[in-house]
């Protein structure tokens, strides 16, 4: 099999792996040949790329590490704390850092094998989706450094809540760095580093970034 772009995909083409919506129901199955209407549909539930099946790469396996019971759990977590935070409730922060080991657990699972490491679904809620595959990005680099198991679960955190500052998908205000922090440090059980991961992760390694324009190793 092999990922490829939705527009690049042509009627014949089958699917390898099964595409879901965020709230885990499954939009076509594996094994489906797609015809234009298939294809059109992904295109209206947002779908930028898909594993089909390909001979040539017969001898490549990808393992889905995220099993769907676990993955609704994590959305249902990041979706009910981003809620919570746009609309001022408590946080159960607790919750988001269960999601948060959970992903850590399963990527030094098969640290060793390859594995789909982003979630192929519907993009109807662009943030919570983007917060997933950036903690599942994020897992995946941490476990292949010098980072303790804590600090792993710490960083997956901060990949987890670092766009709850932002009020919608369209609108990336610079502001939304500092909200998400100062919303975060008020909760307890979260750490200073998670925390930290909203307010800088928009910093570049040049200079270049916001809001403090931190460089370098001062990141």
């Amino acid at each position: 099999m092999r990922l490829v772009g939705v527009e690049s995909l042509v009627p014949g083409n089958k699917l390898a792996m099964a595409v879901s919506s965020t709230s885990g129901k499954t939009i076509l199955n594996a094994g489906v040949v797609l015809n234009e209407s298939y294809i059109s549909r992904l295109k209206e539930f947002r779908i930028h790329k898909v594993y089909i099946d390909d001979g040539r790469f017969d001898d490549v396996e990808i393992i889905e590490f995220l099993d769907l019971k676990t993955r609704n759990f994590i959305l249902q977590a990041i979706r009910d704390t981003y809620e919570a935070v746009q609309k001022s409730r408590p946080i159960d922060e607790y919750i988001i850092k269960d999601a948060a080991q959970k992903i850590v657990d399963l990527i030094r699972r098969f640290r060793d094998k390859g594995v789909s490491i982003l979630s192929i679904s519907a993009m109807d809620d662009y943030i919570i989706e983007h917060s997933l595959n950036t903690a599942i990005i994020s897992a995946f680099i941490a476990n292949r450094t010098d980072l303790n198991y804590n600090q792993v679960c710490d960083l997956v955190t901060g990949a987890i809540i670092h766009d709850f500052g932002r009020r919608n998908s369209n609108n990336e205000e610079p502001e939304h760095v500092q909200k998400g922090f100062d919303v975060m440090r008020r909760c307890r059980g979260l750490s200073l580093h998670s925390s930290i991961v909203c307010y800088e992760h928009h910093e570049n390694y040049d200079g270049t970034g916001y809001p403090r324009k931190l460089k370098g190793t001062a990141i």
